[in-house]
């Protein structure tokens, strides 16, 4: 057997019996020019359940008839799991807490597809509900562990735990136990070093493992994961994935204090975003861009992108992609010296990260309102806007870090000593994404994402969320900034 690719597809052959093609599909066709398109299943899933390599001659010892007949065997189990699986995770999720892995335990066919569904429905809550997305991450790795490796294959099944893991890890991760996380991603790659190595989980896995090392300040390392993630989704032509973990290393170089870096990614993110339909995901990485420009002081360029960009921020209207946008105005006003119109826009940025309890938001916008305000000498509006924050924060879930960046605020408020090289300092300090985002009645919900939530995200790496419900205040001017 022998495989290339050819443009988007992947293509095989088997001796001279028959071609093999497809991404969503797979599409088995005899030289003769008959072939039948068998769907859901394709040829790369096909390769890992086999769990045999897809290199040698004939490493299935299957005729054409037999192989068209496995597939099909195969593609009616996994049509099977799937219809099974919301119904599984509902009666799994109504039960008692303390019940749950004993009702895993019971399940008469733990499945594959149940597993997959639960830990996708963690990633999807992770930031909203961290509460549920542990419950979620607990139940896909108790079937995960239950799984008949002769079914699906030692490797395939493998992979799978350790993507359970790495699930766990991550909502250990939002939760803020990053010891727990690191020992939760320990055992993920020990799964990984017994398993196939090739499949979307473990690529998932690299993914997830990026934002814990980001988030333990292993910037190197977590550099090296998303070059991982990044080169297999590039080979697999999934695109949007490719998006996104671009978008994620990108903040790696900001917190690196690299912003020109970050800016060479999301310009590459740009072109390619024009070949991507999902739009909350463009919007996500136009929106890095824009911060990554004006971090880096390039003012005029950030102004004109955001400007081109004000019809997406409108198809998310909600209130924390509002508060994002009069972010990112609030900073172009302040690189273009009009520090007094910056306050306005990065006060309703606050009001609105205050009120849906996005805290580690709240500490960092605050950071820049103080430099705005410290511009044009308001030491006793700084003070005053210190020491509400630092008694909004303290006894909440937030980093300590984050903590220390707001005192440190306080005190450079004191002696009057605030400027945007000290501001850019407490920014980097601020460990965003490591704190617990409390549910609020009211609060944002139900948008399209699973690790797309952090993408939208401010100076330092902060995650964000799109809102629902409360509509953002209208103090400072809500139209596009002129170029």
């Amino acid at each position: 057997m022998s495989c290339w690719r050819d443009g988007g597809s992947l293509r095989a052959t088997l001796g001279t019996e028959f071609v093999v093609t497809g991404e969503e599909t797979v599409l088995i066709g005899r030289p003769n020019g008959s072939e039948a398109e068998v769907p859901l299943l394709d040829l790369r899933e096909f390769v890992v359940h086999m769990d045999r390599p897809l290199v040698g001659d004939n490493p299935y010892g299957l005729s054409f008839d037999e192989l068209h007949h496995e597939i099909a065997r195969m593609t009616r189990q996994i049509e099977t799991e799937r219809r099974r699986a919301p119904r599984q995770l509902a009666a799994l999720l109504a039960g008692r807490r303390e019940e749950r892995e004993a009702a895993v335990a019971a399940l008469a066919e733990p499945t594959f597809s149940l597993a997959a569904m639960a830990l996708e429905r963690s990633r999807e809550l992770v930031h909203s509900d961290p509460v549920r997305a542990g419950e979620l991450a607990g139940i896909g790795k108790s079937v995960a562990e239950r799984l008949p490796d002769d079914l699906y294959g030692v490797g395939r099944v493998a992979d799978l735990r350790a993507y359970a893991w790495a699930v766990h890890g991550n909502a250990l991760r939002v939760g803020g136990d990053l010891r727990k996380a690191a020992e939760a991603f320990g055992e993920a790659r020990r799964w990984l070093d017994r398993g196939n190595g090739t499949s979307l989980e473990a690529v998932q896995v690299a993914e997830l493992e990026t934002s814990f090392l980001r988030d333990a300040r292993d910037y190197e390392g977590a550099l090296a994961r998303s070059a991982e993630a990044i080169a297999a989704h590039e080979e697999r032509g999934r695109m949007e994935d490719l998006v996104r973990v671009m978008v994620k290393q990108a903040s790696i170089y900001e917190l690196m204090n690299q912003p020109e870096r970050a800016i060479e990614v999301l310009e590459r993110v740009e072109y390619l975003g024009a070949s991507i339909d999902d739009q909350w995901l463009r919007l996500c990485s136009r929106h890095s861009l824009i911060f990554a420009l004006a971090r880096a002081e390039r003012i005029d360029e950030a102004a004109q992108l955001l400007q081109r960009s004000w019809g997406l921020y409108e198809q998310f209207a909600k209130p924390a992609v509002v508060a994002r946008r009069h972010w990112a105005q609030g900073l172009i006003c302040l690189g273009r010296g009009a520090a007094a119109e910056a306050a306005e826009h990065l006060r309703e940025a606050r009001a609105v990260f205050t009120r849906y309890g996005y805290l580690a938001d709240t500490a960092l916008v605050t950071l820049e309102l103080a430099v705005a305000l410290a511009e044009r000498f308001k030491w006793d509006e700084v003070a005053a806007l210190a020491a509400e924050t630092l008694a909004l924060l303290e006894g909440r879930p937030v980093h300590q870090e984050t903590l220390a960046a707001v005192k440190m605020l306080e005190e450079a408020g004191a002696r009057r000593r605030l400027d945007r090289a000290l501001g850019r300092e407490l920014l980097r300090r601020v460990v965003a994404v490591a704190e617990q985002r409390p549910t609020v009645r009211g609060a944002p919900s139900g948008e399209p994402w699973r690790e797309k939530a952090e993408l939208m995200r401010g100076p330092g790496g902060t995650v964000g969320q799109g809102g629902g419900g409360i509509a953002a205040g209208s103090g400072a001017r809500s139209r596009p900034p002129s170029s």
